[in-house]
């Protein structure tokens, strides 16, 4: 049986994002751009702050159906760190662990699923089949050009009764900014880009996310809108999905709240992490579940 790849088909259509260390709050120094890796990706290093998101469900064995699915609350539980000694990435998410080396990168970048603009991992270790997904520094999609931030995914596939089970994971990371360093007063807006899943029943979207957003500094406010669409990898067709909003107050160098969708039944949370020198950049994760479906993803932008 192949294994399917949920992780987003982005070509020309996405951004960069990753994810890193960990904590709260702020730190002492003003950050400085991560430097690149050998494969010339954005890497997380020991001042990284990583945000995360993660979405569980079983495929059938014909991969024509999905069932037992599940979305985790945006949070921190996935840290990934690089050795750049060995051009290497260990990646847990306080449950299991992975190692993706060199020798793990995939020899066909645009193979079954298109991505170009990123450096995809594989391991077939342990019973089980890894995939994670690193973007490239540096690039410039949908008007963004970004230095102190990117975004990645982790896939998960285990042998399962039924089928296979699997557990995608979107994160962000980059050098957060300091508390000392957040902005008091004026507002800004930002325009990100990512991408997530969204699964039903009989369909497995790869959904590629926009968003605008307008931080409110002196009122100490955000306001944020997600616009999706998707392909599906089951069926191969395209649809829409709801756009997903976001008003709620900015706490230290972050932000979390409840979501609204612009379809009846859907309920979630969206977390913001505040990037580089003034909040010159945002990492975003979401989930989200209605009565049929279940929803994740993550993006990354910068200050217009």
């Amino acid at each position: 049986m192949r294994q399917l790849i949920l992780l987003p088909a982005i070509g020309a259509t996405c951004l960069l994002a990753g994810c890193g260390g960990g904590g709260s709050g702020g730190v002492s120094a003003i950050p400085t751009p991560p430097s690149p890796a050998a494969n010339g990706e954005f890497t997380p290093d020991a001042a990284s702050k990583t945000i995360s998101v993660s979405q569980h469900l079983t495929l059938n064995a014909t991969q024509t159906a999905t069932s037992d699915r599940s979305v985790e609350l945006p949070g921190t539980q996935v840290q990934i760190t690089y050795d750049r000694a060995t051009d290497s990435y260990s990646i847990t998410d306080g449950i299991r662990s992975q190692s993706f080396l060199p020798s793990s990168l995939s020899s066909s970048q645009v193979a079954s699923q298109d991505v170009t603009g990123s450096k995809l991992f594989k391991n077939f270790a342990g019973g089980g089949s890894d995939y994670l997904g690193i973007f490239k520094a540096p690039a410039t999609v949908y008007g963004i050009t970004l230095s102190y931030s990117n975004y990645g995914y982790w896939q998960q596939n285990s042998a399962a009764a039924n089928g296979t089970s699997i557990k995608v994971s979107y994160f962000t990371f980059g050098s957060p900014t300091p508390l000392s360093d957040m902005p008091r007063t004026g507002s800004a807006t930002y325009k990100a880009a990512g991408s997530g899943n969204l699964i039903d029943d009989a369909h497995i979207y790869v959904v590629e996310n926009t968003a605008n957003m307008t931080a409110d500094f002196a009122a100490g406010n955000v306001n944020l809108t997600i616009i999706s669409s998707g392909k599906d990898l089951l069926q191969g067709f395209i649809t829409g999905v709801p756009p997903f909003n976001l008003s709620t107050s900015i706490s230290s160098n972050g932000f979390e709240g409840p979501l609204s969708a612009g379809q009846v039944g859907w309920a979630g949370t969206i977390k913001g992490q505040f990037y580089g020198p003034q909040a010159a950049e945002v990492g975003i994760v979401y989930s989200a579940t209605s009565p049929t479906a279940t929803m994740t993803g993550a993006l990354v932008g910068q200050k217009k």
